[in-house]
């Protein structure tokens, strides 16, 4: 069974160091809760890993969107010019074509698979990544595994 630290091990190096970054904020944040918590009261290793995934998820569903306001903003520029779109690489970006959407497509994807989780509905609200964190910790030592 492919777990999610595989997935983390298959992504770009730079995508690896932004979860690994926000993972050990995520757990200082945790930590810090749980510093006068008896071990019994707090979460488990495999939950911690699951609100360092989704907290994850949160912020690249912000990447993904920004970039689609971007490439969007580009095209509606070379549009202007009266250029129907433009290539970059082999791949070519009009209008609100596939290429122009992958970004908020991917984002949308992303974020559906994680808020499906019972308690997780607050990925890619408007949320912080400190607010989200807490609330994820919350929703799990309350008993809503998030996997049911």
């Amino acid at each position: 069974m492919t777990t999610y630290r595989d997935v983390i091990n298959k992504l770009p190096y730079s995508m690896r160091n932004r979860f690994n970054s926000l993972s050990g904020f995520v757990k200082a944040v945790i930590d810090e809760r749980e510093s006068t918590m008896q071990r019994r009261n707090r979460i488990t290793a495999e939950q911690l890993g699951l609100i360092q995934l989704a907290v994850f998820v949160h912020s690249l569903e912000f990447f993904f969107r920004e970039g689609t306001a971007a490439a969007k903003s580009a095209t509606a520029g070379f549009e202007e010019l009266g250029v129907e779109g433009f290539v970059v690489g082999a791949t070519y970006f009009s209008g609100e074509n596939e290429n122009v959407m992958r970004g908020a497509n991917l984002a949308e994807r992303l974020s559906n698979a994680i808020r499906s989780l019972r308690g997780f509905e607050a990925v890619g609200s408007d949320r912080g990544i400190t607010e989200l964190t807490i609330h994820l910790w919350g929703v799990l030592r309350r008993g809503e595994r998030g996997m049911d």
